[in-house]
């Protein structure tokens, strides 16, 4: 018994074990993965974002690394941010005191006076306000060179080598770098940038450029309050504020990785080149990358979902192991069941959807990027057809040019037609003709080396203006002369020799032939330093076919391209891609449109595109709203820097479609999965309806009740079944009532002489086969029959039917016990078959009530039983003999018992020590303790705690008990039976 509960127990204990384990452990396992696979994505954001401030902070350090260049940018920062002389000296002494770098200062105002100094400006021999005269209208463009007093006057101040016209180079160009105007180095470096409101002068010690102060302060600066540490490597060595955390050997393997970033124990390192023998780095704590920071959202969801597993492994512990029954009807359960097995599924949907939305995202931006750098691109090259526009306009002005040079010499009205005619402001015109001495400029109409005739005069520059169309007019004489194939002089050639060597570094056969060849069509001349967008072209004369008149027309390259934005930014903006576009020159002093250099990210960004394309995405703020920034540094337009601007919130929206997707995908799912459920939960619930309909009948005995054809499946095959039982249930409904009218039962015990007697059955089946029959026959004898016929169901109780038929035929035998029963045992012989035996165990008792004598005929039946009710003394009578219908022939047992006073004997079947397996021995214990002088109290005794023993439905064998007691009168009952 013990070994079987704990195999049960065992059972029930892996069932329990196997549905934690895909109940909880697994989705627990899933989640788990879900968590690292979060981090690791967590980690690869975070590592891309650390990268782009990295690179950032890396470009910064790159421009410091150029003390010339950073010392005259931040300069230059300076004076553009400050409104009047007095914050200009605010900004210059916050500035030298959070660097710490050494420089001196002068601060003119507005009428050219001294604002502030901080040094000893006077015991310099040089008249200051005079030089700021000079230098003010030089930047003004006033004047286009200074005269010899002015040079030595500011030459006093700045160096023997100072040359006032190019003091601009410090502050804006390509070669931007501080004035070096002494080769003794006995005067200081030099920054120098006047406006109308105040102009400023710095002066820098040449030590200072040997090093790298921009580098050290670029560092302390950009380190302050950041989460990165930044430094540079030199040689291997580290350089930088403060010490770095890093050893030399890692700093050697960061040196010469070629990875980006390198990871050297617990940090994250990020480098780039400053110079050819310098590396930058910046690094950060890699914790800060690697670790996923958990919401107060998704730390409620853990919390939800550990309680939510506890709940599920406490009642699946109730419901497995200690028989807790759930109280949730089959249709919850089954659309639980399919929810809960969608779970995981979905879980890991989600996981697959969430690195999805994330790749989604960073393809989007770097396809925003790559087609807006496209975009730019197109831009840039666009440029060119801007020379066509040109062409088209000057060939129409040029047809009317040359028409009205055929009757009259150039002057300032045809000139200034043809400027008027013109797109964009010109930079040099020359008309020069080979018979006349008349040479027509953008400035007026030269002749004899003095402008006649005055047009857009630059006064300033008057006279270098005039050295300089003097000589393009020998220049183009000597061209249409080599054309025209004409005598040229040797002074002619010496001195166009000299100018084209002074203009273009060519020799004049060169110059010429670049000249011929570019003949009706633009190209790229070199004047001095720079080179200029031109177009030249020959008139000849129709008659003679020589060549009459040369024309040069030059653009200054920035100004074209400032023209050419100007005109189109409007349709570049109205773009397919959604783009805002935006141009700056390199030097800041154009912009487009002019509010993007109020913009702090965007200046910085355009910083860095005076050195290359940006080939990093990044982002910047623009009227409040987030946006993809790109740049383009052009090649066809050198001196503009396009840049275009993405709203971020194209993205996000074409990011949140795909989101709201896989959201309804997963709600598609669920209700998929709810239909499925419902679909899967009516198939089961529809039959088992039927089902509890059938079971509604049973318990009403209705036994004509059927149920449908429920299909072909187990339901189906259910349903014939539960039919076949209900036939069988009514036959054996039937039976048992007919059992129950044939088996005699007592309300009230009887007393009859010298004995009182009660018998009574407990059906606990229906179609038990429990047998009593009590009968008197004669005034003083009384027959009891007492039997069991083996087995359960129909054919028991029609054996009890035949047996009280029989019965009724066999009256002149109940006098006599012993061939009563076998004459019984006959009869089942005879009703039953070889294949089908009939037999039962029965006890055949003749009570005489006068003498109390009882004899007893037993045929495997249970041994009667003598109890003294007085002491409680007990006696089996054994009488052990063969059932009815077994073996060969009867073999039944005969005695006598003669009760004495307070004597009972009890009769029974076997039902009641079967019936909770109490045994024999207890049974005899409980008729002792439970003895009674009512026979009726102790049957009703006896069988409430046979029925308590066995426990609530665990009785499944009738029972059945008579007591038969001596009594001192004698009293005859009216009705025995």
């Amino acid at each position: 018994m013990t070994m079987m509960i704990d195999k049960t127990k065992r059972k029930c204990m892996v069932s329990w074990l196997t549905f934690v384990f895909f109940a909880v452990v697994v989705p627990a396992l899933v989640a788990w993965q879900a968590f690292v696979f979060l981090e690791n994505v967590n980690a690869e954001a975070s590592l891309r974002q650390y990268q782009i401030k990295a690179a950032d902070m890396l470009e910064r350090l790159r421009l410091s690394a150029d003390t010339n260049r950073y010392i005259c940018t931040v300069m230059n920062t300076l004076f553009v941010q400050a409104k009047s002389p007095r914050q200009l000296k605010q900004k210059l002494v916050e500035f030298r005191k959070d660097s710490g770098l050494p420089f001196e200062y002068l601060i003119w105002d507005a009428n050219g006076d001294v604002f502030a100094a901080d040094f000893d400006w006077k015991s310099i021999d040089a008249d200051w306000r005079y030089a700021w005269r000079t230098l003010y209208d030089l930047g003004r463009r006033r004047r286009e060179v200074a005269d010899r007093n002015e040079t030595a006057n500011v030459r006093r101040i700045f160096g023997p080598q100072f040359f006032p016209e190019l003091y601009h180079q410090c502050s804006g160009g390509r070669r931007i770098r501080l004035i070096s105007a002494d080769s003794s180095f006995q005067k200081k470096l030099a920054w120098i940038k006047t406006k109308p409101k105040h102009s400023l002068v710095a002066f820098f010690d040449h030590s200072l450029i040997k090093g790298m102060p921009g580098l050290d302060l670029q560092v302390r600066l950009l380190s302050a309050g950041s989460e990165f540490r930044m430094g540079a490597i030199k040689g291997g060595k580290w350089i930088g504020g403060d010490q770095s955390e890093l050893t030399e050997d890692e700093l050697a393997v960061i040196g010469e990785s070629f990875e980006n970033p390198v990871k050297v124990r617990k940090w994250y390192v990020f480098k780039n080149a400053l110079r050819s023998d310098l590396h930058g780095i910046c690094y950060v704590d890699a914790s800060k990358i690697d670790r996923l920071i958990v919401s107060r959202k998704a730390q409620a969801a853990s919390l939800l979902f550990v309680l939510l597993a506890i709940v599920v492994v406490w009642r699946s512990y109730l419901v497995f192991c200690a028989g807790v029954h759930l109280s949730i009807n089959i249709r919850k359960q089954l659309i639980s069941l399919f929810v809960l097995s969608n779970t995981i599924s979905l879980l890991i949907m989600a996981l697959i959807g969430f690195d999805y939305i994330g790749q989604y995202r960073l393809y989007l931006q770097t396809e925003s990027f790559s087609k807006g750098v496209t975009y730019l691109q197109s831009i840039d090259e666009m440029f060119v057809g801007e020379f066509s526009r040109q062409k088209r306009r000057m060939a129409k002005s040029l047809a009317r040019l040359q028409q009205r040079l055929v009757s009259s010499r150039p002057n300032k009205s045809m000139v200034g037609e043809f400027l008027h005619q013109q797109s964009g402001e010109p930079f040099r015109l020359f008309l020069i003709g080979s018979n006349t001495p008349y040479i027509g400029s953008e400035l007026g109409i030269m002749k004899d080396g003095k402008f006649v005739e005055e047009l857009n005069m630059d006064w300033a520059r008057y006279k270098s203006m005039q050295t300089l169309v003097e000589s393009m007019g020998k220049l183009g004489h000597y061209y249409l002369s080599l054309l025209n194939r004409d005598h040229v002089s040797e002074i002619m050639m010496a001195q166009v020799e000299l100018i084209a060597e002074s203009l273009g570094q060519l020799r004049p056969l060169e110059m010429f032939q670049e000249f011929f060849a570019a003949t009706g069509s633009f190209w790229q001349w070199g004047m001095g330093l720079r080179s200029f967008p031109a177009y030249i072209d020959v008139f000849r004369n129709k008659n003679t076919g020589l060549a009459d008149y040369v024309f040069l027309y030059l653009w200054k390259a920035e100004h074209l391209q400032r023209h050419y934005i100007n005109q189109l930014l409007t349709d570049f903006n109205r773009n397919p891609l959604g783009l805002k576009i935006m141009a700056v020159d390199e030097d800041f002093y154009y912009a487009n449109p002019p509010e993007l250099l109020d913009n702090e990210q965007i200046r910085a960004y355009s910083a860095k595109l005076r050195e290359r394309t940006g080939t990093e995405i990044d982002f910047c703020s623009w009227e409040g709203e987030r946006h993809l920034l790109m740049g383009l540094k052009c090649t066809t337009m050198d001196t503009i820097r396009l840049i275009g601007l993405y709203p971020a919130s194209a993205i996000d929206r074409q990011v949140q479609q795909k989101t709201w997707l896989f959201v309804l995908l997963a709600i598609v799912s669920i209700l998929v999965s709810l239909a499925v459920g419902l679909f899967v939960s009516r198939t089961i619930l529809s039959p088992l309806a039927e089902l509890q309909r059938g079971i509604r009948a049973l318990q009403n005995r209705d036994f004509a009740f059927r149920l449908p054809d429920l299909g072909g499946d187990e339901f189906g095959n259910l349903a014939k079944v539960f039919n076949t039982t209900l036939i069988d249930l009514e036959e054996l409904h039937v039976a048992s009532t007919v059992k129950e009218k044939l088996s005699d039962s007592m309300s009230e015990p009887v007393t009859a002489g010298a004995l009182t007697w009660f018998g009574t059955e407990s059906a606990q089946n229906r179609s038990g086969g429990d047998f009593l029959e009590i009968d008197q026959f004669s005034e003083q004898n009384v027959m009891i029959l007492i039997g069991d016929v083996a087995g359960h169901g129909i054919g028991v109780s029609l054996i009890t039917a035949f047996l009280k038929a029989a019965l009724l035929q066999l009256t002149d035998l109940f006098s006599q016990p012993e061939l009563l029963l076998n004459r019984i045992d006959s009869l089942l012989r005879e009703a039953g078959s070889h294949a089908r035996k009939r037999t039962m165990t029965m006890q055949c008792v003749l009570l005489n009530t006068l003498t109390a004598e009882i004899a007893i005929a037993n045929a495997g039946h249970c041994f009667p039983v003598v109890v003294n009710r007085s002491n409680g003394s007990v006696k089996v009578v054994d009488l052990p003999s063969t059932p009815l219908g077994t073996g060969k022939k009867p073999d039944c047992r005969v005695t006598c018992v003669k009760l004495l006073a307070d004597e009972s004997l009890v009769l029974y079947t076997g039902g009641l020590y079967r019936n909770g397996e109490t045994g024999f021995s207890h049974f005899i214990n409980v008729l002792a303790n439970l003895r009674n002088d009512c026979p009726k109290t102790w049957c009703e005794a006896v069988m409430a705690d046979v029925c308590l023993q066995a426990g609530p439905g665990n009785c499944q064998d009738d029972m059945t008990m008579l007591v038969i007691n001596f009594a001192d009168t004698a009293e005859v009952s009216d009705k025995i039976v």
